[in-house]
């Protein structure tokens, strides 16, 4: 059924006025526009609601019986607006965010724990993938936001930067015979779900690097980040995630190539307008990323 409280406002000035004419100038409408309603809300209750005379209306049985359930209806109206009205004022809710694992340990300790302690009432669900398959299930709407790597352009999609990278190639302040690129003994780690792989590879082979090198594979970058710090060979980093924990342990190799990268805050034009979905992307751009704007330059 198809009626609003407008409708009903309409009805009930008519009723108590007794006059189209007069309800219409009460309700700063013409009267073609509260004749309209009046017949909108007889064809949706499928009855009369008005007898019309020469002096005016006056109700039908079926306008009585309107106006005496309108009064209890409008409430119902208003206090439904007033609980949205209130929960979309209140930091309260669950929202999901998607964000890579590695990228999640040293993106989420900047807002993340400062959002536990403010708003004990909103709950932020994680899921970790690839930023490609974050960004399409935002598109999709399977999760709420994303913070993500080189986020598509997207006519659906809001992208907001956080902080910048670089993709490089790393290996020990003191190279091991497993970090020697001129030599047999050279191992070189990388990740194979990384785009960027194929394209720096083909760079560094390009300013003759890693020739007569063994290739080894890890989806986990802190993995290969360990690797390089423990000798274990090259290995294809962001430099957030080679510089961090790792002091000055691990270096670019000389002329190592760069891939640029930009980490950004994605989520659809359409998301919930409330006041927690304000605040998360509030706090998520505005966390203090400068450490990690430090250690992602080239």
């Amino acid at each position: 059924m198809n009626i609003s409280p407008t409708d009903l406002k309409a009805f009930r000035e008519v009723a108590r006025l007794g006059k189209v004419s007069a309800a219409a100038r009460a309700l700063n409408l013409s009267q073609p526009t509260v004749s309209w309603t009046i017949k909108k809300l007889e064809r949706e209750l499928d009855h009369p609601l008005f007898v019309r005379g020469n002096r005016g209306v006056t109700l039908t049985r079926a306008g009585e019986a309107l106006l005496a359930h309108s009064g209890h209806l409008m409430r119902a109206f208003e206090s439904l607006q007033e609980d949205i009205r209130s929960e979309n004022e209140e930091v309260v809710g669950t929202y999901t965010l998607g964000v890579y694992a590695m990228l999640a340990t040293y993106t989420l300790p900047r807002f993340y724990p400062a959002l536990l302690a403010d708003f004990p009432a909103l709950e932020l669900r994680l899921t970790h993938d690839l930023s490609r398959n974050i960004a399409e299930a935002v598109i999709n709407r399977n999760l709420d936001f994303g913070i993500v790597v080189n986020p598509p352009a997207h006519n659906d999609l809001v992208i907001r930067k956080l902080y910048h990278d670089h993709i490089m190639f790393w290996t020990g302040k003191e190279p091991t015979p497993l970090q020697q690129l001129d030599s047999s003994t050279g191992v070189l780690w990388m990740p194979p779900t990384l785009r960027q792989s194929e394209y720096l590879l083909g760079e560094a082979r390009r300013r003759g690097l890693f020739k007569g090198t063994r290739f080894r594979y890890s989806t986990d970058l802190g993995v290969i980040r360990q690797m390089v710090v423990g000798g274990g060979g090259v290995g294809l980093l962001p430099a957030t995630i080679a510089r961090a924990y790792s002091g000055s342990l691990i270096e670019p190799i000389t002329d190592s190539p760069s891939y640029h990268d930009v980490i950004c805050l994605v989520y659809r034009h359409d998301h919930p307008k409330t006041r927690a979905a304000r605040v998360l992307i509030e706090r998520i751009v505005d966390a203090d990323y400068q450490e990690l704007k430090k250690l992602g330059s080239g």
